[in-house]
């Protein structure tokens, strides 16, 4: 079968299904080894128990879900458990609520494999660069890592990300347009679905795997920037372990532990602004060579498109 990587200007559009399974749950009384204690009190809410108020009865401790552990940790009623999905799409509403110009979102896999987040942002219209796991299916393509396995050579592009420490972090990244979903995007889409993929200059078989939605025109460098964004917050997290004891709690209620994270947060923010009015600068450039090599493929336009296999009634598929 003919790779699918070609340079076109136009898009296939089609419909994708998507399931989503939920976790059923049960329990019994001892907990089995590894599972959390939210899913023993589901189980527990679930078994039979004959005798003190008829089959299926709970005792009214049990349906309380806030006494127990949680009471004596004093965690207030209005703070429910939620995924992370949930937070990050918690976090990104009161940030668009606010007057604050918002244009992109950018996050690790844990976040970029949850659709009802990239879909959400969609809506809004909000570009966004997430990474995903490399068994990630991408509508039209199938799994992600297979669909980069089929890139050409020449479809790898060196493009810096950011600063690092040592300098730019230079990778080799790999990029190429969805085709529309018609469902979603309508007759004039105003912006293009993207795959991409980097990799090492050291370690090429490492490869990380990306979803982006960003407006018509964007180019392939704004999308690697956008990606390397996320590096600064978790050298954020980094630093102010480090330096101000973000995760040296020695707590068991909820506000002492709430007090010492925004502290150590605010002393963090202090030594970055410090930081910063000293102009403090990055350390020299890697000595990683960056050599530039000609790519034997003629160019149309300034970005490659990922096209669907065709279906024929005879003969190999085909690819436009």
């Amino acid at each position: 079968m003919p790779a699918p990587w070609n340079r076109s200007e136009s898009a296939c559009p089609t419909r994708t299904t998507r399931q989503i399974n939920s976790d059923s749950y049960s329990e019994t009384s001892p907990r089995p080894h590894g599972e959390l204690p939210d899913r023993r009190i589901r189980r527990l809410l679930q078994r039979q128990r004959p005798g003190a108020g008829g089959p299926g009865t709970v005792p009214a401790e049990v349906l309380d879900l806030r006494s127990g552990p949680l009471r004596q940790a004093k965690i207030p009623d209005e703070r429910a458990f939620a995924t992370k999905g949930d937070l990050a799409k918690a976090i990104i509403m009161r940030a668009l609520a606010s007057p604050l110009p918002i244009a992109w979102v950018t996050a690790d896999s844990a976040y970029g494999q949850e659709w009802r987040l990239r879909r959400m942002l969609e809506e809004a219209s909000v570009g966004y660069v997430l990474a995903v796991p490399k068994s990630q299916h991408v509508h039209a393509v199938g799994r992600i890592d297979f669909a980069i396995a089929q890139a050409p050579e020449d479809a790898w592009e060196r493009h810096s990300c950011g600063a690092g420490a040592k300098g730019p972090r230079a990778y080799d990244w790999a990029a190429a347009r969805l085709p529309a979903i018609d469902d979603f995007d309508g007759d004039k889409p105003t912006h293009d679905r993207w795959v991409l993929a980097r990799h090492s200059l050291a370690r090429p078989d490492e490869i990380a795997y990306y979803l982006a939605y960003a407006p018509a025109g964007t180019p392939v460098a704004e999308l690697v920037r956008i990606a390397g964004a996320r590096w600064a917050v978790e050298e954020a997290f980094q630093a102010a372990k480090n330096e101000c004891g973000l995760d040296q709690y020695e707590v068991r209620r909820y506000p002492g532990w709430y007090r010492h994270i925004t502290l150590a947060m605010l002393a963090h923010a202090f030594l970055a602004a410090m930081a910063a009015a000293a102009g403090t600068e990055r350390g020299a450039a890697e000595t990683v060579p960056t050599p530039s090599h000609r790519s034997p493929w003629r160019k149309s336009g300034d970005s490659w498109q990922l096209a669907t296999p065709r279906r024929r009634t005879c003969g190999t598929p085909a690819t436009h």
